[in-house]
């Protein structure tokens, strides 16, 4: 039996009661080592948020903190992503096009990375859209997500960005508060969406969301100043701090995927417990399965955890389909139990508790009534547990913080 080096208060109370299984395995991924069992691969090209708020380059296992409060969030398991831009920290490179009066000082502040690399976008005395832009091309009637990091510098305590020719109006986009930080107006109706992540030291993380039309392959992306909400116009010696552009094609941002003289992919992250660090402990009579997480984003799928035979036949996953969290047992290619718990939100901390034996399964999200499901033939020959994604590709996009699995339904 493999003991971690916690005991959870939060497990479900059937394990604290005189005689009950002590978790087989019990996964804290808030201490910023891996567990000997897991096996981790992956998230090349990647970077995750240090214990020092920085963003810092990582591979698999990315353990990530909050970068205002420093708080673990657990180890950051998200797929495959392109950063389309080059140079995504350099806005004075020649790959970057200056427009209207925008004079940019190289290296003037600590950048979100903690080096003193981020660059100063001013304005020279112009009643004009004051900034930097590169065209980039992409596919048809994909969605897609352009970032940047921002910081106010004089008077230019918004950011917004323009996306031209890729949709409909063709010059839409949105402005983004980067103190608050909030979205200011955007122009939904073409089908964009902002959003903006407080990072630290007064940095903001700004952001568009749109899907391309069915025509157009090229189009630009402009990153510029603003005053103020809806303002696409500056004067006098307005000035903004730029770093870390990102085009990715996704309906939702990922984390940064640093550039220089080439596009860059961050590869999927992978962990997973298999050989006899996983038969050791598996039963396959019965289980439970206690596991905190958050997601990024609810749209789509999102796998949390799975145990399987290396297909989609036979497997127990707890998983989320937009906003609806589910636990699900496959057996044969046949679903035995499809339970519904409850329902999620993007950027916070849930919990689900999801155990089985034949004909008795039950979960629970975040404490709430229990689903239950009486008839369930369970599946055979599991050989290995996933954490954060599946057989087919469909990644968490998000944290895992702790996992507890017993061999035992509690």
């Amino acid at each position: 039996m493999r003991l971690g080096a916690r005991w959870r208060t939060g497990v479900p109370i059937a394990a604290l009661v005189a005689g009950a299984s002590a978790p087989s395995f019990a996964f804290d991924f808030t201490t910023g080592s891996l567990d000997s069992a897991i096996t981790a691969s992956g998230g090349a090209n990647g970077t995750a948020v240090n214990s020092s708020g920085n963003i810092a380059a990582d591979t698999a296992p990315r353990f990530d903190y909050n970068p205002a409060t420093l708080a673990a969030l657990g180890v950051l398991i998200e797929g495959e992503r392109t950063n389309l831009f080059q140079y995504s920290a350099d806005p004075n490179n020649a790959y970057w096009t200056k427009f209207g009066t925008a004079t940019i000082t190289n290296d003037a502040a600590a950048s979100p990375d903690g080096g003193t690399n981020a660059d100063l976008v001013t304005c020279s005395f112009s009643s004009a859209s004051v900034g930097i832009n590169r065209d980039a091309t992409v596919a048809t009637s994909t969605p897609y997500a352009v970032s940047i990091y921002a910081k106010d510098s004089n008077n230019c305590a918004w950011h917004d960005i323009r996306c031209s020719l890729f949709t409909t109006p063709s010059n839409g986009g949105g402005t983004l508060d980067l103190t608050t930080p909030s979205v200011g107006t955007v122009d939904s109706g073409a089908g964009y969406s902002g959003f903006v992540n407080a990072h630290n030291s007064g940095w903001t993380r700004a952001g568009l969301l749109f899907t391309t039309d069915p025509t157009d392959t090229a189009g630009r992306v402009e990153y510029r100043l603003a005053n103020a909400d809806n303002d696409t116009f500056v004067s006098g010696d307005d000035a903004q701090y730029m770093w870390g552009m990102q085009l990715e094609a996704g309906s939702f941002a990922s984390s940064y995927i640093p550039t220089t003289t080439a596009s860059l992919t961050r590869t999927a992250d992978s962990l997973t417990v298999t050989g006899t660090n996983f038969s050791d402990e598996w039963s396959a009579t019965a289980g439970t399965i206690d596991v905190t997480f958050r997601l990024k984003d609810v749209s789509g799928t999102h796998i949390v955890c799975q145990a399987d035979d290396g297909t989609a036949n036979n497997r127990i996953t707890i998983w989320t389909s937009g906003t609806t969290a589910k636990a699900t047992i496959v057996t044969g290619g046949v679903t035995q139990a499809d339970l519904s718990l409850g329902t999620v939100a993007a950027d916070t901390e849930h919990n689900i508790v999801f155990a089985w034996a034949a004909n008795d399964t039950e979960g629970s999200l975040d404490g709430g009534a229990a689903q239950t499901d009486t008839s369930v033939t369970l599946p055979s020959g599991l050989d290995n547990l996933k954490i954060g994604r599946d057989t087919t590709g469909n990644e968490l996009y998000g944290h895992v913080k702790t996992l507890d699995y017993t061999a035992a339904r509690l």
